[in-house]
This record gives C-alpha cells, sequence and structure tokens, in this order.
C-alpha cells in the first residue's frame, strides 16, 4: 500500500475496490490512509465486499462531489439499510452516469428508489422482480443493453404486456431459473432487442424442447433478433427423446434464415444430463475439445 503515499487522491479518476482474495480487504486498509473527501474527480468506482459503515462513507462522498460514468457495487446491502438505498438512489441519479452494475439482491429492496429519468445505458443486475425491472426500465429511457443473472416472476400476469420497452437491443441472462413460460414473458417486453444471451443449468427437458419450437415465438415477439446465443445444462431420463430435439433446430428457420447452429452434448451417466448450446460455426468439431461425452450432435 506504498502507492497510497504517493499518488495524490484529487489526481485519481478511477478506484476499484475488487480482489478475488477473499482475506484482504482494501477498503478497510486505504481509508485510513485518505480522506475520502479528496477523491473529488472520480469518474469510475467499483466495490466488492464493503461492510455497511464503510459503503455508507464512500456513496456519501460520492453522491455530493462526485460524477461517475462508471459505477459498480458487489456488496449485499440490508433490506432495512433505508440511509443506504437513499445514497445509491442519488448517485443512479447522477446525469454523467451511464454504466451502472448492481450485484447485491434487489428482490428485498422495495424501499430503492429509482430516479426519474436515469440516463444509464448499460445495467447489470444480479437479481430483481419483475416489478422492480419494470419500474427501472420504466424511468431509464437510454437503456439499451441490460445484463441479469435471473428476474423472479410469481405469476403469470399478461397485463404487464400491455407496456413494452423499446430501447433495450441486448439482452444476457447469465443464471436463468425460471419456468419457460415465465421467460417468454419477459422477452415478451423487449421486442427491440438484437442480441439475446441465455445461459441456464438444472432445467428439465420440457424447457429444451420449448426452445427449440422457438420459430413462432421468435417471429412474433422478438422480430429484431439477429443474435442469439444460448447454452442451456438439462437433466433426463428418457434418451430416445434426443434425435428428435436436435431434429428440430434442423429447419430452415434455424440453419438458412438464422445460421443458429446447436450442438448437443449427451453424458449417459447417473447424471442423465446434457448440454445444449449454440456454437458459431456448423460444425461438431468447434466447441468443447478435450471434454468426455458419450454422444456430441449438431443441428448440421
Amino acid at each position: 500500500m506504498n502507492i497510497c503515499r504517493i499518488v495524490r487522491p484529487e489526481n485519481i479518476i478511477s478506484l476499484n475496490f475488487g480482489s478475488r482474495c477473499y482475506k484482504i480487504n482494501w477498503i478497510e486498509l486505504s481509508l485510513p490512509m485518505f480522506k475520502i473527501g479528496q477523491f473529488t474527480r472520480l469518474h469510475s468506482l467499483c466495490l466488492h465486499r464493503t461492510n455497511i459503515n464503510d459503503l455508507n462513507i464512500i456513496l456519501h462522498h460520492v453522491a455530493m462531489n462526485c460524477r461517475l460514468r462508471s459505477f459498480a457495487i458487489y456488496s449485499d446491502i440490508p433490506k432495512d439499510s433505508e440511509d443506504t438505498l437513499e445514497l445509491l438512489s442519488q448517485i443512479i441519479a447522477q446525469p454523467t452516469l451511464h454504466n451502472i452494475i448492481l450485484y447485491s439482491d434487489l428482490r428485498d429492496k422495495n424501499k430503492l428508489p429509482w430516479p426519474a429519468l436515469s440516463t444509464i445505458e448499460k445495467l447489470s443486475l444480479s437479481t430483481c422482480t419483475i416489478e422492480q425491472l419494470r419500474s427501472i426500465l420504466g424511468n431509464s429511457p437510454c437503456i439499451h443493453s441490460l445484463t441479469m443473472d435471473n428476474c423472479y416472476i410469481h405469476e403469470i400476469d399478461e397485463t404487464i404486456l400491455f407496456n413494452s420497452y423499446q430501447k433495450i437491443t441486448s439482452l444476457t441472462l447469465n443464471d436463468i431459473r425460471t419456468t419457460m413460460d415465465k421467460l417468454e414473458l419477459l422477452l415478451s417486453l423487449l421486442p427491440s432487442i438484437i442480441h439475446l444471451d441465455i445461459a441456464s443449468s438444472g432445467r428439465p427437458f420440457e424447457f429444451a424442447r420449448r426452445l427449440s419450437r422457438w420459430e413462432e415465438f421468435v417471429r412474433t415477439k422478438l422480430p429484431k433478433l439477429s443474435r442469439f446465443e444460448f447454452c442451456i445444462f438439462c437433466y433426463c431420463s428418457n434418451w430416445e427423446n434426443f434425435e428428435s430435439l436436435i431434429d428440430s433446430f434442423r429447419t430452415p428457420f434455424w440453419l438458412e434464415e438464422k445460421c443458429w447452429f446447436v450442438t448437443c452434448q449427451f453424458r449417459d451417466d447417473w447424471t442423465s444430463s446434457f448440454t445444449i448450446f449454440t456454437s458459431p460455426e456448423s460444425t461438431i468439431h468447434s466447441y468443447q475439445g478435450g471434454h468426455h461425452f458419450d454422444k456430441v450432435t449438431c443441428s448440421t
């Protein structure tokens, strides 16, 4: 930490308190060496594993004295921390902020007031509810790129489809764990998606079966979708269904119109599992080399 005695804090424009070494808390080491108010030119800030007291000190300074362009927080926020949530809302409202990563479980953070007319363009969330997502998108007309681990939809309510969000062109779902019905409901809110990336694990076979029948869904609900990537890990006990599954991806829609090539890898062991994913080339040899699978089938 000798660097802290050399660098003038008023000249620092980016701070990343991130480390994979969870035995070191860089924020607790750094804060005593500086007065947080000296960081007046911060444009980018990333916080990991921050206790609530240090978090409030940092957020208060940033909200009052900085104009961030990029902000990331990978730290849980207690649901009763209303002061913290208010400071976070003030930072989100900064007109210079365009990129934000909120990796804190928002499902019980209903008191996080998302500011109206936020200027955020790229948003990454860990988890939220469909109601929170609609509030965020409704108050963030500039967002075009959205990344989420999961979005919780408690029940199917098609009345939410009365409002769609036309600005989102890129959607990444890193760990979606919902049903196909709820996933389709979520995607129906975002008809302007051009790039869609879905990853999920522990899905039933029917999830992959429904995915293979997405031709009509894509044509009607996602008419602008041109780049579609997915990687789905599924369980299945009936191996007789696999050939018919991969056949479903061999239609002109998948192979010729969209050029979405699909590979299915099977493990005929105690896991009774398979992985189905898109590959960038129409060849069975282009992916997952070096791994043992009982069978690998490509849609081409």
